[in-house]
């Protein structure tokens, strides 16, 4: 027995009884349904529903040019719905998904949406849409994806048919975000200098280029320490193009050079009108321009307390508030920051914040002086002769007086110096064309470290004379930690320089094998 729909020639032969019952119109909904159980693709399925639509219509000709006009439209819609970028669901009335677009498809992981109801993505979106509720920027969880979701009523002749529905992938959005505040920092924000460009071959600076390329595979804070001009800088620069944050934005800021309230701002940026003179679009501040790169604050001992506390959170917490918002603004960013103070000594004295002093000094790196590594002055001064482009033959009596000079300005002024002979100089550079305060500088120095000893001598003496008292002995594999203790970081081979110095000025007395250094009591009346 067969029943058939007026198509009595697909019955097979060997039925005997056939039913024909006529023409079966069936709803839009229930094909719909049928073909969502067939394994078609999405133009596949429109095409026989257009081709049903056709077949339905009992009319003329100029209905069926409808129906194809009407199919180009739709198809214009479909291109437009695919170049945006965001999830769009068409539903009716009762929450049945009609169309989705090709980013919806691949937010939400999945092809055959067409047919379903909204609930089976969120139930939280059908209670909206039965109780006629219109969302915007509501946060729902799908699967283990977060979504933001908006919702829109479509009317056509002021009645209701049906509803839009938008996604947006909130990973999306964040990276999205990343990708603009990188895109925004990184105009001009490159750190200029790796370690290669660091000159020297002495010890004292290849153990601490060595250190430096260590600390760079962290994310932890760096504080550089060392006297003024001997190229802290240039470190923080290096360890930035060293790091995984090296495609990154590298900042830097001379805490010392700007006010207060201008330092606040250029930190953490400011809203609209946050106050009399501010920018009318607000300003994103060095810790969001610097997102996922590295910050360096150089003479961090200059900020106010204020400041600090500031610091200290966005170091705690990794946010930030703009000044004139109340909005908590998350950021990842690694800071390098210098000093040539004791931040031990000025922490001691309630001028610096010892929380803040602990976070910044996680990984310390003390960068040489000149005086430390003086094997390093012919290298630097042929590379500023390069750089300079002078070619003028240097007359070596020129490194012996080199040699003896403390170089006060470090490499700082040394290049000064070299930039000084390379103009000043006639056919050869020679000792007789060095500056005529050259030497004077040098023996004022000298004059005044005769007189007073160096505040890392004093802290030395009042490390021994404390061990004396306790009847202790110290080596200078201890000396050198108890100093960094004290914000004091010297190797042991600084410390053997330092103890020498001491002894020959009859302070301190340095024992043989393990007895230690002694102070003396001419040491204890230095105090």
């Amino acid at each position: 027995t067969a029943i058939t729909t007026n198509e009595i020639n697909l019955v097979p032969d060997t039925i005997e009884k056939i039913y024909n019952i006529g023409h079966m119109v069936y709803d839009i909904s229930t094909i719909l349904k049928l073909l969502n159980e067939l394994n078609l693709d999405e133009d596949e399925k429109k095409l026989m529903i257009q081709n049903y639509q056709k077949k339905i219509i009992n009319v003329d000709q100029g209905v069926n040019s409808l129906i194809d006009n009407n199919y180009f439209i739709q198809q214009e819609k479909n291109t437009i719905a695919n170049l945006i970028n965001e999830g769009l669901i068409e539903t009716d009335n009762f929450g049945n998904i009609l169309f989705v677009n090709e980013m919806t498809k691949s937010i939400l992981k999945e092809n055959n949406l067409v047919g379903k109801n909204v609930n089976e993505i969120s139930e939280k979106i059908g209670i909206y849409l039965d109780e006629n509720q219109y969302i915007t920027d509501e946060l729902i969880k799908y699967k283990k994806e977060q979504l933001i979701i908006s919702t829109k009523p479509i009317y056509v002749l002021s009645e209701k048919v049906g509803n839009i529905i938008i996604i947006r992938n909130i990973t999306e959005i964040k990276r999205l975000e990343d990708k603009l505040k990188k895109s925004i920092s990184l105009s001009g924000h490159v750190a200029k200098y790796t370690l290669e460009d660091i000159i020297g071959t002495s010890r004292e600076i290849d153990e601490t280029k060595k250190l430096a390329k260590k600390m760079a595979k962290t994310n932890a804070s760096v504080l550089i320490t060392g006297e003024s001009g001997t190229g802290k800088e240039l470190f923080a620069n290096a360890i930035h193009n060293e790091s995984e944050r090296s495609k990154f934005p590298f900042l830097a800021i001379n805490c010392a050079t700007l006010p207060e309230s201008l330092i606040e701002s250029e930190l953490f940026g400011y809203e609209k009108g946050a106050f009399t003179g501010a920018s009318k679009e607000g300003k994103l501040g060095l810790f969001e321009q610097a997102h996922h790169g590295t910050l360096f604050l150089d003479e961090i001992a200059e900020l106010s307390i204020k400041m600090q506390s500031r610091l200290l959170r966005v170091l705690q917490e990794s946010e930030i508030i703009r000044i004139g918002s109340s909005k908590i603004r998350t950021v990842d960013v690694r800071v390098i920051s210098a000093t040539n103070s004791d931040l031990y000594a000025e922490s001691s004295k309630g001028k610096f914040r010892w929380d803040l002093y602990y976070r910044l000094n996680i990984f310390p790196i003390k960068v040489p002086s000149l005086r430390e590594r003086k094997e390093d002055i012919p290298f630097l001064f042929e590379y500023f002769l390069k750089e300079l482009k002078c070619n003028k033959p240097v007359n070596k009596e020129i490194y012996d007086i080199f040699y003896k000079y403390s170089w006060p300005g470090n490499v700082r002024e040394l290049r000064n110096i070299v930039e000084y002979l390379a103009y000043m100089s006639e056919e050869e550079i020679k000792s007789e064309n060095l500056p005529h305060n050259f030497n004077k500088v040098d023996n004022f120095k000298n004059s005044n470290e005769d007189k007073k000893l160096s505040k890392i001598k004093m802290i030395i003496l009042n490390i021994l004379f404390e061990k004396l008292k306790n009847k202790e002995k110290i080596g200078r594999k201890k000396l050198s930690s108890t100093l960094e203790t004290k914000g004091v970081f010297l190797s042991e081979k600084e410390v053997r320089k330092e103890l020498l110095e001491l002894q020959n000025k009859e302070l301190v007395t340095i024992g043989k094998g393990r007895q230690g250094t002694k102070i003396t009591k001419k040491g204890i009346e230095e105090i």
